[in-house]
Formats: C-alpha cells, sequence, structure tokens
C-alpha cells in the first residue's frame, strides 16, 4: 500500500500556554531510535502576560525518567528520549507546577517554549462551573469546554488538570481570574488518542463527563465520496485521482509533521510562500489545501493536524 496516500486518508476519516510551538526534524547523527526536547522556559513573578523573563532552575521532567535543569538563559536540552506518548512536568519554585501529554519520534528533536504562571497566595474562591464535551471521530477531535468563575474577592489562578485516562492523556491549564468574572476555558483532544469508537471518560480536576467516540468515516479529500474503510479510499485515491505530490508536505521533504503545520500557520497569517516553502506557488497551494476544499484555512490546519496525529 502506497504509506503516501494511506497518510492522506487517515487524515480524511479521524477527521497559561504549555507548550507554545512544537517543530520536529530529524537530527543529523542522532540515534534513529531516540528522540530529543530542547528549548526555553519562561514566566513573570510580578504575573503579568505581556511581561515574560526567561526562567533559570526551572526544571523540565519527561516521564520521571528524563530530567533537565534551565541555565541562566533558561534553555534546556534533553537527548536519549526513547520513543512513546510521555508526561512533561515542567516545575520552578513561586510558579505553577503544569504537566502536559506529548508523543516522541524516533530520531526527532522537539524545540518549545513553555511559559509558567506564577502562584498568586490570595482570598480568591474559585470554581468550575461546568463541563461539556463533545466528540466524534469523522471531525478528529474530543473538544471539551469548561466554564471558571472567581467567587472570592481577590485575583487568583484557575489551575485545571485535564486527564483522559483512556488515552493516558494529561494537561494543565492555568489563567488568572479576577474577582466576580467568569471564564470559558477549552481543550481539543485528537480522536486518535483513544482506542477507538466507545464511551469514555474526560476530566477537569475532579469533575468529570462521559461522552462517546462514533465510528469514522473516510471522506475524499478530492470529492464528495465517503467510504467505510481507509483502504476503500486509498483504492479510490488510487484508481480515480493522480496525486503527484504528498499533500501536506509543506517543506518537501516527503514526510508530514509540526514543521508542515507550522508553514501551513504561517501562510495562514500573510507569510509568503517564497519565504516559507521551496515549493513553486502552484504546487504549494496544492499541498496546503488539505481538507480539498478549494480554499487554504483553519480547516486545512485541523485536516493536517489530523494527517500528524493519524501517523502516531
Amino acid at each position: 500500500m502506497d504509506e503516501r496516500k494511506k497518510g492522506i486518508a487517515a487524515a480524511a476519516g479521524v477527521g497559561g500556554a504549555i507548550l507554545a510551538v512544537l517543530l520536529l526534524r530529524k537530527r543529523v547523527g542522532a540515534d534513529p531510535n531516540l528522540a530529543s526536547l530542547s528549548g526555553y522556559v519562561e514566566g513573570d513573578p510580578n504575573g503579568y502576560p505581556d511581561k515574560y523573563y526567561r526562567l533559570a532552575n526551572a526544571t523540565v521532567d519527561i516521564s520521571g525518567i528524563w530530567a533537565a535543569t534551565t541555565d541562566e538563559h533558561g534553555l534546556f536540552s534533553i537527548r536519549g528520549i526513547e520513543p512513546g506518548r510521555r508526561l512533561l512536568t515542567i516545575s520552578c519554585e513561586g510558579y505553577v507546577t503544569i504537566t502536559t501529554t506529548y508523543t516522541f519520534e524516533p530520531g526527532r528533536e522537539g524545540t518549545t517554549g513553555i511559559r509558567l504562571m506564577p502562584v498568586i497566595d490570595s482570598d480568591s474562591d474559585i470554581r468550575i462551573d461546568s463541563l461539556t464535551v463533545t466528540a466524534n471521530l469523522t471531525t478528529g477531535f474530543v473538544h471539551a469546554s469548561i466554564k471558571v468563575t472567581n467567587y472570592g474577592v481577590e485575583t487568583g489562578n484557575a489551575i485545571i488538570v485535564w486527564r483522559a485516562p483512556a488515552a493516558d492523556y494529561e494537561h494543565t491549564t492555568v489563567v488568572k481570574v479576577n474577582p466576580g468574572q467568569t471564564r470559558t476555558l477549552g481543550l481539543n483532544l485528537p480522536g486518535t488518542y483513544f482506542p477507538g469508537p466507545g464511551t469514555y471518560e474526560l476530566y477537569a480536576n475532579e469533575l468529570s463527563a462521559t461522552f462517546t467516540l462514533v465510528a469514522p468515516v473516510f471522506p475524499c479529500p478530492y470529492c464528495d465520496m465517503e467510504f467505510e474503510s481507509q483502504d476503500a479510499l486509498v483504492i479510490h485515491l488510487d484508481e480515480v485521482h493522480d496525486i503527484t505530490g504528498l499533500v501536506g508536505d509543506l517543506d518537501d521533504d516527503d514526510e508530514i509533521t509540526e514543521a508542515d503545520l507550522e508553514i501551513l500557520k504561517l501562510y495562514i497569517m500573510g507569510h509568503p510562500i517564497s519565504e516559507i516553502s521551496p515549493l513553486p506557488e502552484e504546487e504549494f497551494l496544492r499541498r496546503a489545501d488539505v481538507n480539498g476544499d478549494g480554499k487554504i484555512d483553519v480547516g486545512d490546519m485541523i485536516a493536517l493536524r489530523n494527517l500528524i496525529a493519524a501517523q502516531e
């Protein structure tokens, strides 16, 4: 089976900031069986969102096995990570400890920026008012939304730990909430993280909600036809559509990675194609239309995320 078309089929069918941007790239001369992660940690002891400073002596821990401490410039590097889904824990004295889940790929180096929020010792009373979850493998994501309200008299931190036990997933969200203020927080989790169709639970701290994932369909990104299996879609792509280049491969390295997602984001933000991709304009536009709707927008970013998740 053509792996390029299989990837397209999978993407079509599965339809404070913690990690800013994670760009994965091949490491020259690296052990092809191991991964690595490098980047920086920043925060501000005064809690102003527009004045972040690099943090020294912050700890970045990966599943309690691999760890590093940031230097005086807030930088860290961890190598020799065994591939797989891992829990990242980032901590620093005076700041809220956060966690997130990430899948490391063999021979890949991830680079990231991590932002911490300061601990706020105040007379706040922050509660989760509601939790709703919608999910469908056809759209590719489990979407959770909560509303939090500060019933106290001082500003405080809303610290939300999202957990999906069946997906082996954990993620921390930290936001400031002023007295009397209600804020809505959301989470998008790839449906591919779960074993398959079924009923699951998602937690926001101790509050939980049950949701059901339905069996996926596999729409063709180039016409209106839908298929019950990935293999059927691959056959259709082979026989009906002449795909000459890998859809979604915007850096032309014959792979679909987070680097392509970043290029697509830059294009949507208005960057010229000549500055972000080696592809000629016509080929770039064809590959960037990941969902095949004739236009390039956020919908293509969602489809490309699905494609990347389907490869994990």
